[in-house]
């Protein structure tokens, strides 16, 4: 196997003509210079040698005249193959010093083989240009001439380096120039990241997939959840987790690990121990080779809550909606069965045990929908002004009366509170219906507390409450030590037939109606409850500016009969019309029937010589109400009119008003109450 000596001062060409000769069959022998060289090939001569030109100690060039000059090494090929600022004076001088050949890197790695094999081979080299040789002189002269030329050569090199040297000088100055502009603009850039992940409202995390803890975060983040900084840093996720699939947590990392990028909700345990509902955005990003979750994440909990407050507000508009549609039939309905009782009494005396069963299912019949009608649309009965201290001290002794021995009554009320201008049986039912329910929250007994004192609310307090203005209220307070409301069904308890109750012991009206009392008389409610520690039911009342003991009394029930003065009945119920005809005959009227307004134009145009009186219903088809009233005040001007419907909005009552109409019945109406109203009509004549 021929050895070859390949002299480079670098280890990669070193390397390359290694692997180069040693996967061809050659036995390869390297040296770092000159004398390195001569060392190792005066004690095992090669077969060839590879050197380089510039190398340090000793040169390529200096190599091979010392080569030439040894009696033992002259023979053996010697090739130069460099690529070192080389030009034809190279080679020629390169050829006169006795060498083979001159070789430029890179040679093809063929044609490189094929002049090695041919030099090691023995075989007659190819015709070449004659080297430039060396006159033959006296050995004085010889090295004279030679070092002549050897100082020209390097002189050359040296100038063509120095000529480098300032060409890769000003090139590096010129690196460096950009380097620091690069290193300012990244030192900016990251100054302007870290301010925007510092401020950022939303939490920005990176996560260790392996721990599940953070390994970098910002401000938002850990205050998000209540966490001081260190102790975010040392926080495991999964400990905080609040939801109740914990599977949930699997499949989303799972997710995350399958897509790269997974969106959710969850809710989250704060330091505090409250619930927060976090949107989060999670995504793997890899950071210098190793994956991280990336995550932001934002606080929904309040826009949640505002979503499910609008939810539930436009839930109650479309329920009301309906509830009044439903109420306006049952009133049309049950007004005649009210009315007809009197009269069934009087003409079956015997039957009157029966008679008072009829009347009162009619009664609770006609409460369920006057209920459903305060929930709809407020339906207001008379307003004056009430102070709240006496409702509360009545509601108590009805307390004490009736409800179990084991629920402690506490009563909390100031001394001076404001009058409020509203209903008192509205309101009444208000406070009973609250503490019913807290009594049926406390099965096995506890503490029921009645309070009642004025608050002044702010906006910043109003903006917190739904529906809430700012302003003076009496607020109304029933707190129970019972059950709970379960904060999943927290925000359905007002509506219509919603109960928890069994079918025996609830209609799901009752806090329906409540809250629609409380908005009917411009007020709001609150609630406040937590499962086995009971629950806290506020209502807010505006307040009337002033305070005094108001005491209503109870109005007298006079009998009192007609002079056979004709009245008009408008309505398109065939029923509520033929009954309301037979009370006013039984009542000594004369009663005169149409069955809507266009038809009751009509009937006041024929009997308006001894038409008295006009009782209306307001919801008719073909021309309602209002707009016959309209109508008949063109034709007759000063008759009495009384509206009868069973809910009258605020506008429309106020029209009424300027049309002259003097009574309104709420449907459905009792023989006594359209009594009570001829009266206010003809009792003075």
């Amino acid at each position: 196997m021929e050895k070859i000596l390949v002299v480079d001062d670098k280890e990669e060409n070193q390397y390359l003509l290694h692997a180069l000769l040693a996967g061809n069959g050659f036995a390869v022998e390297l040296a770092a210079n000159g004398v390195e060289a001569l060392a190792k090939a005066r004690q095992q001569p090669p077969d060839l040698i590879i050197a380089d030109i510039l190398m340090p100690v000793m040169d390529g060039f200096t190599l091979c005249r010392e080569w030439k000059q040894d009696g033992r090494l002259k023979l053996i090929p010697f090739v130069f193959y460099t690529a070192t600022y080389t030009d034809d004076r190279d080679r020629d001088f390169a050829l006169s010093l006795g060498a083979e050949r001159f070789l430029i890197k890179p040679e093809e790695p063929d044609a490189l083989l094929a002049i090695i094999r041919e030099l090691v081979g023995k075989v007659p080299p190819p015709a070449v240009a004659a080297p430039v040789r060396l006159p033959v002189e006296a050995p004085v002269e010889q090295e004279s001439v030679y070092l002549k030329q050897y100082n020209q050569v390097l002189v050359r090199k040296l100038e063509d380096k120095m000529t480098q040297l300032e060409k890769a000088n000003r090139a590096l100055e010129q690196d460096i120039a950009q380097r620091r502009q690069t290193e300012d603009k990244l030192r900016e850039a990251e100054s302007r990241y870290r301010t925007l992940f510092e401020q950022s409202p939303d939490g920005i995390v990176i996560i260790d997939p392996k721990t599940g803890r953070p390994l970098e975060f910002n401000a938002a983040a850990h205050r998000q959840l209540g966490y001081s900084r260190e102790e975010f840093a040392r926080l495991c996720f999964c400990e905080i987790d609040a939801s109740d699939k914990p599977e949930d947590i699997r499949s989303r990392i799972a997710r995350v690990i399958r897509e790269g990028r997974c969106d959710f909700e969850n809710p989250y345990r704060t330091r505090q121990g409250e619930i927060r509902h976090i949107q989060v955005t999670a995504q793997i990003v890899d950071i210098q080779g190793h994956p991280v979750y990336h995550c932001i994440w934002r606080d929904i909990t309040e826009r949640l809550k505002s979503e499910r407050l609008a939810r539930r507000s436009q839930r109650l508009e479309a329920i009301g909606t309906l509830a009044g549609g439903v109420a306006h039939d049952l009133n049309n309905a049950l007004g005649p069965i009210l009315m007809g009782v009197e009269m069934l009494r009087i003409d079956y005396p015997k039957e009157s045990e029966i008679v008072s069963w009829f009347e009162t299912s009619a009664r609770r019949a006609a409460d369920m929908v006057r209920q459903l009608l305060t929930f709809a649309k407020g339906a207001e009965g008379e307003r004056v002004a009430i102070q709240l201290t006496h409702l509360v001290k009545e509601l108590q002794g009805i307390i004490r009366g009736t409800f179990p021995k084991n629920i402690e009554l506490v009563v909390n009320c100031d001394r001076e509170l404001p009058t409020v201008l509203g209903d008192a049986t509205q309101l009444h039912q208000v406070l009973l219906n609250l503490c019913v329910n807290a009594r049926d929250a406390m099965p096995h007994g506890g503490t029921l507390t009645l309070e009642a004192e004025r608050m002044a609310v702010d906006a910043a307090c109003a903006s917190a409450i739904p529906d809430a203005k700012p302003g003076n209220y009496v607020v109304l307070r029933v707190r129970d030590t019972g059950t709970g409301i379960p904060p999943e069904i927290l925000d359905r308890i007002f509506d219509p037939f919603f109960t928890t109750k069994g079918p025996d012991k609830g209609t799901g009206l009752g806090l329906s109606t409540v809250i629609g009392i409380v908005k009917g008389h411009g007020g709001f409610m609150q609630v406040y409850s937590h499962p086995g520690q009971g629950s806290v039911f506020t209502a807010y009342l505006p307040a009337e500016g002033i305070e005094n003991n108001l005491a209503q009394t109870p109005k007298t029930e006079v009998k009192f009969r007609g002079q056979g003065e004709t009245i008009l009945i408008v309505d398109d119920e065939a029923s509520v019309r033929n009954v309301s005809c037979a009370v006013l005959r039984r009542l000594n009227f004369k009663a005169v029937m149409a069955k809507d307004g266009a038809d009751g134009l009509l009937q006041a145009a024929k009997h308006r010589i001894d038409l008295r009186a006009i009782i209306t219903d307001l919801h008719m088809p073909h021309m309602d109400g209002l707009s016959f009233i309209r109508v008949l005040r063109r034709m007759l001007p000063d008759i009495p009119v009384v509206v009868t419907s069973g809910l009258l909005e605020d506008a429309a009552a106020q029209e009424f008003k300027t049309l002259g109409t003097v009574a309104h019945l709420n449907k459905p109406f009792t023989e006594n109450q359209l009594l009570a109203v001829l009266q206010e009509i003809f009792g003075a004549k």
